[in-house]
């Protein structure tokens, strides 16, 4: 028979070839046939090994065997390719991102059998960068990963609450002191700076001023 054979995928596995043998006899000519393929020791559709039989037969009608081992054994791992990196802003008054298109990634698979895919990503996304591990595994365990980026940006601006209107009564022709305060909020930070112009607690003259708050 032909010496034992190593292959990496099922598919390839030769085809029985009875022209490979080599037959003598004692008394003339030899007829090889193919006895047929016995599969062993499977741990997927990848992995196992066959034994072929094949038979010699002389004109007297007696035969001898012989086997060939042919072990197939898949170790090479999937291709794949993460789709490309994600830019977003965050949702309307929230600190992350939701429902995020992140895209498909290409994968390849040696032995071309079906990928399991996997992904770690999250439903959200919170403001900065958060990588997204994707993963293909064949059946036969073999495995290759990948990794996109998703990038969140927050370009929302705080909002800023300025106190009523406000009606005082002159202390002196100079006008009178008057303090206020104002509120802000942000869809993600909480360390706010308010700038008034003028102050709380100026000198305000007589008759209307407006005092102009910007938040950062």
């Amino acid at each position: 028979c032909p010496t034992s054979l190593v292959v990496s995928c099922a598919s390839d596995v030769p085809t029985p070839d009875p022209s490979s043998i080599k037959a003598v006899d004692n008394c003339g000519s030899v007829t090889v046939t193919f006895d047929g393929d016995t599969i062993v020791d499977q741990l997927c559709p990848d992995r196992y090994a066959v034994l072929r039989t094949y038979r010699a037969t002389d004109a007297s009608s007696n035969s001898a065997t012989c086997t060939q081992t042919i072990l197939v054994n898949s170790t090479t791992p999937p291709t794949i390719t993460a789709p490309g990196d994600v830019a977003i802003s965050t949702d309307s008054g929230q600190c992350y991102a939701s429902g995020v298109a992140l895209g498909s990634p290409v994968t390849f698979s040696p032995c071309g059998g079906a990928l399991i895919i996997t992904s770690n990503a999250p439903a959200v996304f919170l403001k900065g960068s958060t990588p997204v591990i994707w993963s293909a595994t064949d059946f036969c365990g073999n495995n290759s990963s990948a990794t996109q980026n998703v990038l969140v940006a927050d370009n929302q601006p705080p909002l800023v609450a300025c106190p009523s209107n406000i009606l005082v009564t002159a202390q002196d022709s100079n006008g009178a002191v008057v303090t206020f305060s104002v509120t802000a909020s942000d869809n993600c930070d909480s360390n706010l700076v308010a700038s008034c112009v003028p102050v709380s607690g100026s000198q305000f003259a007589l008759g209307t001023t407006p005092v102009n708050c910007v938040v950062v």
